[in-house]
């Protein structure tokens, strides 16, 4: 029992206690932890999963492509003042896109010395598609970590997503990939 205690003590130690995180630099003026197999996204997955016109700063993927973390730049003209403002804008926005939100956090925090727009939830979205013959209901639940910053005038934001029933797997990573930001 004494060997088996020790060994649990140990699992911390051996890096057995959750995904492995490493140093990644995004662009010139961000870097960010992420897990060790994330890869970037290839050009035609980006077009295929992202809706944008714009092309993201950096988009990586778990092997299964199932897990997704996102940069982006928004060349909005927020102060940096107005990140408690610039919260609830994109609280409405995260609501129109989604048929179901449930925040398990809806908060302005401090990462390393700057303020972000926090949100943390599950979203639903409903597919209804109807013919004449045929109507077909889709469900897609997403556990989603997004959060927003100000830099330079121009939004920067930050996202993690992975299905719903893998929130439990990957919640704890999702926080401390994005406490692990750094903006220069």
């Amino acid at each position: 029992m004494k060997h088996f205690i020790g060994l649990l003590l140990l699992i911390p130690l051996l890096g057995l206690e959750g995904e492995k995180l490493v140093k990644t630099r995004i662009s010139d003026y961000i870097s960010i932890m992420l897990p060790k197999d994330f890869k970037p996204m290839n050009e035609f997955d980006q077009q295929d999963r992202m809706y944008s016109y714009r092309k993201a700063l950096a988009v990586y993927t778990s092997p299964d492509r199932l897990v997704e973390f996102g940069a982006n730049r928004s060349f909005t003209q927020w102060a940096a003042s107005d990140i408690e403002l610039a919260q609830d804008f994109y609280k409405s926005t995260i609501l129109s896109l989604y048929d179901e939100v449930e925040f398990i956090t809806n908060e302005v925090q401090t990462i390393d010395g700057r303020k972000f727009a926090v949100f943390e939830f599950v979203g639903e979205v409903r597919d209804v598609y109807r013919t004449d013959f045929v109507v077909s209901k889709k469900v897609l639940k997403k556990y989603v970590y997004i959060q927003y910053t100000i830099y330079q005038k121009n939004s920067l934001v930050f996202n993690f997503t992975s299905p719903a029933l893998r929130k439990g797997q990957w919640q704890a990573t999702a926080r401390k990939i994005m406490h692990s930001i750094k903006i220069k």
